[in-house]
C-alpha cells in the first residue's frame, strides 16, 4: 500500500471528503485488537452493542489507537496538529447478525 504524503491526504480529503485506504496499524496489531474485542464479547455477551460511546475509556486498545502516531499523521493534514480525542464511538456489527446500525 503506498504511503500518502500529507499534501496528498489533504488534497484527496478536500476533493472527495475522505481518504482511503490509509494503513495505520499492521495486520498483527489489527489481529490483536480483534482478539481483545472478541475476548470482551465472550466475557460479557449481554453487553455487546452497549459500548458505542466512550469506548476509549473501556478498551485500552482503543485508547491506544487514539494516540497512535500513524493516525495522528493521517489526521494532521486535515485538522492540524492540535487534536484532542474526547470520545470514541465503537460499533461492532457482525456480518451474520440481524442488527441495525443507523
Amino acid at each position: 500500500m503506498p504511503v500518502l504524503s500529507p499534501e496528498e491526504i489533504k488534497t484527496r480529503f478536500e476533493r472527495d471528503g475522505f481518504v482511503s485506504p490509509i494503513r495505520v496499524i499492521s495486520p498483527q496489531e489489527a489481529r490483536a485488537c480483534r482478539e481483545e474485542l472478541e475476548a470482551f464479547e465472550r466475557a460479557h455477551p449481554g453487553d455487546i452493542g452497549l459500548y458505542d460511546m466512550k469506548a476509549n475509556l473501556l478498551f485500552p486498545w482503543i485508547d491506544k489507537m487514539t494516540r497512535n502516531m500513524n493516525v495522528m499523521r493521517a489526521l494532521e493534514p486535515v485538522f492540524g496538529k492540535d487534536i484532542l480525542c474526547e470520545n470514541v464511538g465503537f460499533r461492532n456489527k457482525a456480518p451474520d447478525k440481524k442488527t441495525f446500525v443507523s
